[in-house]
């Protein structure tokens, strides 16, 4: 029975930190990163109204002058030339005097080039991507590469890694909802044994001390495994 308790104790610790760390809010980054794969999915499935909304909330976030690039081209893509040609003047201006600087200015020219009426019906034929242009430094955070004019998709940014951490949550989730179904179990047994007219007095106290210790027990377990569940399942979901 002390081994049982000191399982059961371990556990609930464990788990509390477990929750404490779950309810840590995100950081301005992670809001960015995830803001940021949402509007590559957007974009690549040809969405680019909704792109536009998440590409500008990832730069909002981070501040990161690569996204300005992106944000253009979902414009152009999107038919909004106005726009397209000001976050593209936007990016040109916070390049200057960095190695993105030379590229920045040739995304603008090719706007004004290729839309010179700012209407996408006034568009000349497509520019052919500069040859010698060249990819951002990798160890730009959230963009590792920068969009250049005429690319037909914005930069890729890292690989999610939250996949692992979901499965491991569902994993004990459901672990710890069957420990807490198990440890319900035996507060019954226990609680049954108790109340049966031949158990003596010092053995009755004895049982319903257990029971109520299993039941405690039990519900902090189900508690705790329904939020990991979730939580884990939530996970999942949004990395899709």
């Amino acid at each position: 029975m002390k081994l049982l308790l000191s399982l059961v104790l371990l556990l609930v610790t464990t788990t509390a930190f477990a929750e404490e760390e779950l309810r840590a809010p995100p950081t301005l980054r992670d809001a960015a990163k995830a803001h940021f794969h949402d509007g590559l999915a957007f974009y690549r499935s040809e969405q680019y109204g909704p792109a536009i909304v998440e590409f500008r909330a990832s730069w909002e976030l981070s501040g990161e002058r690569d996204l300005l690039s992106n944000l253009s081209l979902a414009c152009e893509r999107a038919g909004r030339i106005v726009e397209a040609k000001e976050y593209a003047a936007k990016y040109r201006d916070l390049s200057r005097g960095t190695e993105d600087a030379e590229r920045s200015e040739r995304r603008v020219k090719f706007l004004a080039e290729r839309y010179p009426d700012g209407k996408p019906g006034d568009a000349k034929p497509a520019e052919t991507p500069t040859p010698d242009a060249k990819p951002a430094p990798s160890a730009s955070p959230l963009t590792v590469q920068v969009v250049h004019s005429g690319d037909a998709a914005p930069s890729n940014g890292p690989t999610p890694a939250g996949r692992p951490l979901a499965i491991g949550l569902v994993a004990g989730g459901g672990a710890t909802l069957a420990l807490a179904i198990g440890l319900g179990a035996g507060a019954f047994a226990t609680w049954a044994e108790a109340d049966r007219p031949e158990t003596y007095y010092d053995r009755w106290v004895s049982l319903n001390t257990t029971s109520r210790a299993l039941t405690i027990s039990a519900a902090v377990c189900g508690v705790t495994g329904a939020s990991l569940l979730g939580a884990g399942l939530y996970l999942m979901r949004r990395k899709r």
